[in-house]
């Protein structure tokens, strides 16, 4: 089942399957601040979710930590009109990565 979110402020687009997590990322403010475009993560190796709210004067972020032999982060940043929606995004991504542990015992 695919699931889509969409930031408009920092035009970030997540997309969430069975398997893993498409973020793409347009504009130039992304591509200056990240350096980054399109990103694949898989949800198995999903170690820690970071989760910020955003307020009036700090935007905010959800992080999202893998371990491998080289460790990536992966940063989803967003205003505080799209608090609910990453919210919504982090719990979502929280019930797939208890059921492939749950799997796995």
């Amino acid at each position: 089942m695919n699931k889509k979110f969409y930031f408009k402020s920092y035009k970030t687009k997540v997309t969430i399957n069975g398997e893993a997590i498409t973020i793409s990322r347009k504009g130039f403010f992304n591509l200056v601040l990240l350096r980054l475009r399109t990103q694949v993560l898989n949800l198995d190796n999903i170690e820690q979710l970071e989760f910020q709210e955003a307020t009036r004067l700090k935007r905010g972020y959800l992080k999202i930590s893998i371990n491998k032999k080289k460790a990536r982060n992966c940063k989803i940043i967003f205003n505080i009109f799209e608090n609910q929606l990453a919210s919504e995004m982090k719990d979502y991504i929280e019930l797939f990565t208890k059921k492939s542990v749950e799997e796995d015992t």
